[in-house]
């Protein structure tokens, strides 16, 4: 019996959290005031923490339903 083996290579690149975005790019492509920057800064910020405790929240259910 001969098998054949394949291998497979696979790259993958993933960005997370606040580094995720280029602020610097996005300043200059919505023109946006050192300001305005930073409220949006602030709004992403707020934005993954709510993520990431809808995430707890969900593997905490999670983890007493299998109990």
């Amino acid at each position: 019996m001969a098998y054949c083996v394949i291998l497979q290579r696979v790259h993958l690149s993933i960005q997370v959290g606040e580094r995720a975005n280029d602020y610097q790019e996005i300043a200059a492509k919505d023109k946006l005031s050192d300001l305005q920057l930073r409220v949006r800064q602030l709004l992403d910020q707020v934005d993954q923490i709510s993520k990431e405790q809808t995430y707890q929240r969900v593997s905490l259910l999670v983890l007493v339903v299998t109990l």
